[in-house]
């Protein structure tokens, strides 16, 4: 603990560096939130991944855990699956989603192993857990035993970055980009299969078009892995559909496709929280997504849910918000209220609250 009464906590930040997934964009926004609290942790950062974080925004990353460091430690709060070394400090674990036990065929063996491992050892050193959705929490209980006390809700954020166009910002450079002169569906995410790009890929033909009323698909989101069938598919479909993939993109042009989408479909088949859903809704998109998972949790009654498995349910929702005016500026409205309900600013705190009983009840 600091002079002035101050917890002294170290962070497992390796997964804000480089290209970042969800828990990367997870730990970038909640670092930035934490330190931003007045009366918040003395944070000390360690990547016990092998990328390195490089952000002037964030402490200096000490790599490594060394025996000196641990025992300065109040807490130590793992962002993502990579633990310290086993210690007398009190860990608090953060748990995005369980997938790799409920869809393991949509993982890679490293991925399973890694994330179960991860798991399992923090159960065994009587971690504190972090769970970003009720859904989430809910799975730790029942698929793996974690006593329900022991396992505390915060959810996560969209980007404050995230918002809607206004003023000369409704002049979008998205317009530029090839492929993208007209309306088009967003979808955002790995290429992956839990993602169901191939669900949104089978309603997208279902849909009744015109050749003046042409939609195209516009796909965001780096590699991911068991793609194959994935990429057969978009390459198959080239022909009958207009696809602009576009990759992994910043913050900056991710928000300008947010706010010029026609529609942003997320059908995922399985989800810890979603945090595309609330990025979209920030940026005043109207949003589809899955009925399954934490997905009605994060949405609320601002989405169009629909069941992942069923194409013609996801057609039918996205020819009702493309269709019908009326009903698509109530899903803004519905959005924009619904992605305001949750903030980074209340994540620091719960977390930092979670940081105090951790220090409380000491190492177990």
């Amino acid at each position: 603990m600091t002079e002035d009464g101050r917890l002294r906590v170290g962070i497992e930040v390796g997964k804000a560096a480089g290209i970042a997934d969800g828990i990367g964009r997870y730990a970038r926004c909640f670092l930035r939130a934490l330190m931003e609290l007045d009366d918040g942790p003395d944070l000390l950062l360690f990547d016990l991944s092998d990328d390195r974080l490089s952000d002037p925004e964030l402490p200096e990353v000490l790599v490594g855990t060394g025996p000196e460091r641990k025992g300065a430690l109040d807490v130590f709060h793992s962002t993502g699956p990579a633990l310290p070394p086993p210690g007398p400090t009190p860990l608090v674990a953060t748990v995005h989603d369980l997938t790799a036990l409920t869809h393991p065929a949509y993982h890679t063996v490293v991925n399973r192993t890694r994330a179960t491992a991860g798991l399992v050892e923090a159960v065994a050193r009587g971690a504190l857990f972090v769970a970003v959705s009720d859904h989430t929490r809910r799975e730790l209980v029942e698929l793996v035993a974690v006593p329900p006390e022991r396992v505390v809700v915060v959810h996560e954020a969209p980007d404050p970055l995230f918002r809607p166009a206004a003023g000369e910002e409704a002049a979008a450079a998205v317009a530029t980009r090839p492929g993208l002169d007209g309306p088009y569906v967003l979808a955002v995410g790995s290429l992956e299969p839990r993602k169901n790009l191939v669900g949104l890929l089978d309603a997208l033909l279902l849909l009744d078009r015109t050749p003046a009323e042409e939609l195209t698909l516009a796909v965001v989101g780096p590699g991911g892995w068991r793609n194959q069938a994935i990429r057969e598919r978009l390459a198959a479909l080239g022909t009958r559909l207009r696809i602009v993939e576009l990759g992994y993109v910043s913050n900056e042009e991710l928000m300008d496709l947010y706010r010029h989408a026609a529609v942003f479909v997320y059908p995922s088949l399985s989800e810890g929280f979603g945090l595309p859903v609330l990025e979209a809704m920030a940026c005043g998109t109207p949003v589809v997504t899955a009925n399954r998972g934490s997905l009605p949790e994060v949405a609320g009654e601002a989405a169009e849910l629909v069941d992942p498995d069923d194409p013609s349910a996801i057609a039918a929702a996205i020819a009702r918000v493309l269709g019908d005016d009326g009903w698509r500026r109530e899903l803004v409205r519905r959005g924009l209220a619904n992605a305001a309900r949750f903030s980074w600013q209340r994540t620091a705190r719960e977390t930092a609250a979670v940081y105090e009983r951790a220090a409380r009840e000491g190492g177990r």
